[in-house]
């Protein structure tokens, strides 16, 4: 019940910001008439202008807010999310620097290798038994910071009018993803969303402990490590369509824990609310600032900031992050 109360909450949004805009048109009489009630002008605006845009939030929250959820059961922690890990970071600048020197390159292949790399780095540099999360997080953290450090590097190389089109990018835009971003987005989430159903009860097994999950015959090491490489993929493609819209995959999962009753794999609700908080951050926008085409990350940003200052200070006091 909670996942269509969502995914009718997210559909209402999308119609409402394809009825945004300076064109008049009339979104609900559209659907209802099968286009044929408009103009081929009206067509085009709806069509090629504002649905994109729409697609992209919706698909790109729905690979984020997963992604997010995965890392998060898998690792038991809040904080363990692609973005704060430095995942989302490493993709960011392999793809700028795709851009910037003109490589030739696939954007969603450098988003997928700058993704991994960062993965790989902080997965051998940070991981311990024991204390592994407070490493994790810290050596994430690190190599974020230092992708970050590269991207700011290659937008100071870029000329003056590209430089404003990936910092606009860099802060995350559903209007910066191309109908090539959004196809190959769309196939990876359904791919990923297969194999989640599938991994889902190794998953819940993982709730109960290492030891019951190995007694019920799932070897944590390789579920893990498939999880978090699928996780890893979604990060990288929705980088690679809308650029790193910040803290989605850090607020999906925890808000669907809590709607869940705790359930730390409600990995569809996280999905579905990952697209609804892009979706209502661009009607924010919208309703604040008009016309203006601002990027999505400068709402998700500020929430999740405060998000995360809340977590940290939660947690004070207790042992580890």
């Amino acid at each position: 019940m909670k996942i269509l109360v969502t995914l009718l909450a997210v559909f209402a949004g999308a119609l409402i910001l394809l009825q945004q805009g300076e064109s008049e048109l009339n979104v609900f009489e559209a659907i209802l008439s099968g286009g044929q009630s408009l103009t081929s002008g009206q067509q085009f605006v709806l069509f090629e202008l504002r649905l994109p845009p729409v697609l992209a939030g919706i698909l790109s929250g729905a690979a984020f807010g997963l992604a997010g959820s995965i890392f998060q059961n898998q690792f038991r922690n809040p904080l363990a999310s692609p973005d704060v890990l430095g995942v989302v970071s490493g993709a960011s600048a392999a793809v700028l620097a795709v851009g910037v020197f003109n490589l030739g390159i696939p954007v969603q292949l450098a988003a997928i290798t700058g993704a991994l790399t960062i993965a790989a780095c902080v997965f051998l540099l940070g991981w311990q038994r024991g204390d592994q999360m407070t490493r994790l997080v810290v050596t994430g953290l690190s190599l974020g910071y230092l992708a970050s450090g590269v991207s700011s590097y290659l937008l100071v190389k870029s000329g003056s009018h590209e430089g404003a089109a990936a910092f606009a990018w860099l802060v995350g835009s559903t209007r910066m993803a191309t109908t090539a971003s959004i196809s190959a987005l769309t196939v990876v989430l359904v791919l990923a969303s297969v194999f989640v159903a599938i991994a889902a009860k190794p998953a819940k097994a993982f709730e109960l402990g290492s030891a019951k999950a190995e007694t019920l015959g799932f070897t944590i090491n390789r579920w893990t490590l498939a999880l978090v490489v699928v996780a890893v993929l979604l990060s990288a493609f929705a980088t690679a369509a809308v650029g790193p819209i910040a803290f989605v995959a850090l607020l999906a999962g925890p808000i669907a824990s809590r709607l869940s009753g705790g359930r730390t794999n409600a990995f569809a609700l996280s999905s579905t609310i990952g697209a609804g908080l892009v979706i209502a951050s661009d009607l924010l926008i919208g309703l604040l600032f008009g016309g203006q085409h601002l990027p999505t990350g400068l709402v998700t940003g500020l929430v999740g900031s405060a998000f995360l200052i809340a977590i940290i200070f939660r947690k004070k006091g207790g042992a580890g992050v």
